[in-house]
This record gives structure tokens, sequence and C-alpha cells, in this order.
């Protein structure tokens, strides 16, 4: 099924996290909401799901707390079905 989505996302960074530098670069390229992110969810420990997709970065802001501290939020929209990969490990 093909359905539409909006996740929130939020967080609290240092301005020299390659984490952070990456959401920037992306965000800052989104270009007419053009560029995709990847977004994935792993299942809790011993599960071998693993959910993606696809989505457009909006809204995002950023303030500065403290001299190298940020703190951000933005959101992922997107559409189109989610993917399942299934990791098998069962022993032979």
């Amino acid at each position: 099924t093909t359905k539409g989505f909006t996740i929130s996302l939020a967080g609290i960074a240092d301005f020299g996290d390659t984490g952070y530098k990456i959401l920037r670069l992306a965000e800052t390229n989104t270009v007419s909401d053009s560029l995709r992110v990847k977004l994935l969810r792993v299942g809790p420990t011993g599960v071998t799901e693993t959910v993606y997709g696809y989505g457009t970065l909006m809204g995002y802001t950023e303030s500065n707390e403290v001299s190298s501290i940020v703190s951000w939020e933005c959101s992922i929209t997107g559409y189109g079905p989610y993917q399942l990969d299934l990791a098998n490990n069962v022993a032979a």
C-alpha cells in the first residue's frame, strides 16, 4: 500500500558532531523538496527486523544553546510503502 507519513525529529548536538553536519548538509541541499533522505528503524534487541523508507526534511530550525551546542528540530515527510528487510540469523 502507498501511504503518506510525517515523523517529527528533535535533538541536541555539538557543532562538530558528524551526524549534525550530515543533517545540516541534507537540509541545506533539499532544494525544492527534491532531495530525499533514507530513514531507518531497527527492531528492538533480539529482533532482526529493519524498516526503512525515504522522505524530505521539512521545517528545520535550530538554536544555539551554548557556545558549541545546538538544539534542532525538523520533520521528515514522505509517501510510499515502507520497505522491510528481515535478516536470516538461522545457523546452518
